[in-house]
């Protein structure tokens, strides 16, 4: 296609800028004065409430006093819909009903073919979506309904149903005026040997596939029949539709980007519905294929920083290393990827539906970089502690850095994978104890007094680490059964240090998690509470979360929580502070220290007879059914199913 400078001045000669503009702002009563031409507005590309955007529909261009933003009619729908300059000449040539120039007779005809398959897809797009009210999509219906799609939005994507029929869709489209060669040639039916055709898509939902200018250009099909040899079905190659050069929802998520939204990359076209129904409406996603080359081409073309939302289960790390090294030669300064990684067996519909939008902008919020992905992929899950398998992770890493082609941006990956290696190869730390009281306790100053909930378990009858264990445990379990009664026992619970890591790792999850729900709109649920915990656990601390989570029930009060903090600390106190006095005798060898040691050890010893002995009936006794079921010892038998 060849514009002409004739060309462009017919088109702004044809349409007003004050038209243009005016379909996408409000203008001004009080300012605008249209029979002069002179109006006014809001700026449509940066926040004010004061109108400072002044369209001159006489001179044909526009002007905003505060953010500075000018142009005509085709420089404010490229920026306003983040087109590139030839798209936003062929959606004005469209709105103006002027024929896109030509360079020769056969780019003419080839565009008219093209136009005419554009034809075929929009009738059976519009058959789709009339058989979803049929009797025989009922099937259809519920299911849609059981994934949570509202009425408007399966109007706004589009949505349909394929009929069992086995030329519906044909038929009724040649009977339309519709050549059978052209509905082949769409991938709209297919043709037998005998040279009957046959409906390509029969009993599934259909999800219309569009170009970036809004057309259908292919559609997507998933199964209503347990027994379909293919769940998900695309559209084939056609003159249309090249599946590794096409994003699904790319005309309204790059109008989205041009706003400023983050750009969300998902695995499945169900996915960026979900996500669209919750307001993430900047999402899009590859057909039925790996992200591609030109499709990470497509996307930095709406974001700078597009984020892709992976299933964070061994398939989907696969997934994140392999785009991540897909973009690795093609990084520019300012264009990069994030990687948000989903819950083990979640995608983002998932989230979404189970722990609501906050839960997924959490996720969004906590992206990880590209370099710390490729870091991740390198070293997660290994040992370098021989000089061997450090070696050969600086080898991986030289690699990866060969792979950059932008000598800036390699250096500074370099420095970066530099100094994680250094951090990585770092002598360990012995560590300190993991918790102290606040005040001193020599004898005379008692640790924080039990109530009368403190005062009694059989934890004591399991032996000290057994029954430490065991509390930790309970205190957890306590937490997921009433996560609304965190705040009376939160600060004692951020102060304290779990001595079982796992559990630690997963006390501070909760901890955080709660602090996010509580932050936000959404409810705080146990579900809600569990969801968001398991984003950042590590595999083996996602079972053991689940597991706990398994034996919540009706002990789960604010009563119990507190008396299960209470006793934890009480436990702490005494077993960290006798060390002390043993290491303090051991330095000084005198007789004031060695009284000391024999009144820790008494003391310890008497904490635990007079805080810890059995509970009876109207006391919190759920402590005692952790031990009895040894919940805290992972078994493959008990693993959450």
């Amino acid at each position: 296609m060849s514009i002409t400078p004739q060309y462009l001045e017919e088109l702004k000669s044809r349409l007003s800028i004050a038209d243009v503009i005016g379909r996408r702002v409000e203008w001004d009563k009080r300012k605008t004065n249209g029979a002069k031409g002179d109006y006014w507005a809001c700026c449509p590309f940066h926040g004010e409430k004061s109108p400072s955007f002044h369209v001159e529909d006489r001179k044909g261009f526009f002007y905003c006093f505060g953010c500075h933003e000018k142009g005509d009619s085709i420089g404010f729908t490229m920026k306003m819909d983040n087109l590139a300059f030839h798209e936003a000449v062929e959606m004005l040539a469209g709105v103006a009903g002027m024929p896109l120039p030509e360079r020769d007779a056969k780019a003419a005809q080839k565009r008219e073919q093209r136009n005419g398959l554009i034809d075929h897809m929009e009738a059976a797009q519009r058959f789709y979506r009339a058989q979803l009210n049929s009797a025989a999509a009922r099937d259809a219906r519920e299911y849609l309904n059981r994934r949570g799609l509202r009425a408007e939005t399966l109007e706004k994507f589009g949505i349909g149903f394929a009929p069992r029929g086995p030329n519906t869709l044909g038929e009724t489209l040649k009977q339309a005026g519709a050549k059978q060669e052209e509905l082949v040639e769409a991938g709209l039916v297919g043709l037998r040997d005998d040279g009957s055709t046959y409906d390509r898509f029969r009993e599934r939902i259909m999800f219309p596939i569009r170009n970036p200018q809004g057309q259908v250009i292919a559609f997507g099909g998933r199964a209503m029949r347990e027994d379909a040899q293919a769940k998900y079905l695309n559209s084939s190659e056609t003159p249309l539709f090249s599946k590794g050069r096409v994003l699904y929802n790319h005309g309204a998520a790059r109008s989205e980007a041009g706003k400023g939204l983050p750009l969300i990359v998902c695995e499945g076209y169900m996915d960026v519905i979900a996500l669209a129904q919750a307001d993430f409406s900047c999402a899009v996603a590859p057909l039925g294929t790996a992200l591609t080359e030109d499709q990470l081409d497509l996307c930095w073309r709406m974001s700078d920083e597009p984020i892709l939302a992976m299933d964070g289960d061994k398939a989907g790390l696969r997934a994140a290393d392999r785009v991540a090294r897909l973009a690795l030669p093609k990084l520019s300064p300012g264009k990069t990827l994030r990687f948000a990684l989903m819950p083990d067996g979640k995608d983002p519909d998932d989230i979404v539906r189970s722990a609501g939008a906050t839960a997924m902008q959490t996720l969004l919020d906590r992206a990880e970089p590209l370099s710390e992905m490729i870091w991740r992929s390198e070293t997660e899950g290994q040992s370098f502690d021989q000089p061997e398998r450090r070696a050969k992770l600086n080898d991986n890493i030289r690699a990866v850095l060969g792979t950059i082609e932008n000598i800036e941006i390699r250096n500074f990956y370099a420095d970066h994978f530099k100094e994680k290696r250094s951090i990585l190869f770092a002598p360990a730390k012995k560590e300190s104890a993991t918790f102290r009281h606040n005040t001193t306790w020599s004898g005379q100053i008692r640790p924080i007094g039990p109530t009368n909930e403190t005062r009694r378990s059989r934890l004591a009858a399991e032996g000290a680490h057994q029954a430490r264990e065991a509390l930790e445990t309970e205190i957890l379990r306590l937490i997921l059964g009433a996560p609304d009664k965190l705040e009376t026992a939160i600060d004692s619970l951020s102060d304290v240090t779990f001595a079982n890591h796992s559990l630690d790792m997963i006390r501070g999850r909760l901890i955080s998690a709660y602090l996010d729900l509580s932050a936000s709109d959404a409810l705080l649920t146990p579900t809600a509470l569990i969801e968001m915990s398991r984003m950042g656990c590590t595999p083996h601390d996602k079972e053991r979360l689940e597991f706990i989570a398994s034996g919540v029930d009706g002990t789960c009060t604010g009563t119990a929580l507190e008396a299960a903090v209470e006793r934890y600390r009480c436990i702490v106190a005494v077993e960290s502070e006798q060390p002390d006095r043993d290491l303090n005798f051991a330095e000084s060898g005198d007789d004031l220290a060695y009284k000391r040691v024999l009144e820790a050890r008494k003391a310890t010893e008497n904490a635990r007879q007079t805080n810890l002995y059995p509970a009876d009936e109207d006391e919190n006794v759920s402590v005692q059914d952790f031990i009895d079921q040894k919940i805290w010892i992972k078994t493959p038998s008990k693993r959450l199913q």
